[in-house]
């Protein structure tokens, strides 16, 4: 399989408690019950030298008959003994790599499966504090009068490029649900938050989103305002699937135990 074509390469992080502790950054490559079988091997092998496991993380993909994996194991003690593990790992049948990961304090982290590949494009991820900034550093740069326009419009052209991965990945528009089955799963891998559920009436499209990124952004700091960004993308991406005008509201916003529930509405215009 190849790595440039596969539809998704996340992030590979391992955070281990024990010091010291090392990490096998290790890839694997086989028909599916060969690799599985060399999994088994490449922990095995570990076993018997006698080296405590203390954890392991991996990332898999399935295409036709073909297997993928690539995981981290981190193990008890230095580097010069993982070393000569990473090497023996090599002769087992179906490892396509075989080192010593990154590391950066307790993390361990991959560089191999850089950058972040989501359908055949770059992902990059941010942190909290990056978004925080972004989100409220423009609007105190662009004001109350500029600001809402300009994210809602920046939410619009987000919201287009997500349907564009739908047909680049999917082809076509299979049906309006395996459509919002899609969106969800954008919502998901991206840490934006989670599609609850949603439903189809006569005047438009409602749907509910639980802990979506930048209603719990305005209420950590207390600001009172609409997720802009969210209302411009629900915009963006069901003009581009209906082929129609629509124009999208947010209807509520509540919390639920730890949970905060917003809902949206996307009308038919």
């Amino acid at each position: 399989m190849n790595k440039e074509n596969s539809a998704f390469k996340p992030l590979l992080l391992l955070v281990s408690e024990t010091e010291p502790f090392t990490c096998l950054d290790i890839g694997l490559e086989g028909e599916g019950e060969t690799a599985l079988n060399s999994m088994a091997e490449v922990l095995k092998r570990i076993r018997e030298r006698g080296i405590e496991i203390l954890s392991s993380k991996g990332n898999y993909r399935l295409e036709g008959g073909a297997f993928e994996a690539d995981f981290l194991v981190a193990v008890k003690g230095g580097e010069k003994e993982a070393s000569q593990i990473a090497e023996d790992l090599k002769t087992i049948r179906g490892v396509s790599h075989s080192s010593i990961s990154d590391k950066f304090g307790r993390i361990c982290y991959s560089k191999r499966l850089f950058p972040i590949d989501v359908f055949g494009l770059r992902w990059i991820l941010m942190g909290p504090a990056n978004y925080e900034a972004l989100l409220l550093g423009m609007k105190k740069i662009l004001g109350t009068q500029i600001y809402p326009l300009a994210f809602r419009k920046l939410g619009n052209q987000i919201g287009k490029n997500i349907y564009e991965y739908y047909i680049k990945s999917m082809g076509k528009v299979e049906s309006f649900d395996f459509a919002m089955s899609f969106l969800s799963m954008i919502f998901t891998i991206s840490g934006w938050g989670i599609v609850e559920q949603w439903g189809v009436t006569q005047n438009g499209i409602e749907i509910v989103f639980r802990d979506y990124w930048e209603v719990q952004l305005f209420q950590a700091k207390m600001v009172e305002d609409k997720p802009r960004l969210l209302i411009g993308l629900l915009e963006g991406f069901f003009e581009d699937l209906l082929r129609r005008e629509v124009s999208a509201d947010v209807l509520s916003v509540e919390k639920e135990g730890k949970s905060i529930k917003t809902r949206a509405f996307v009308r038919f215009t």
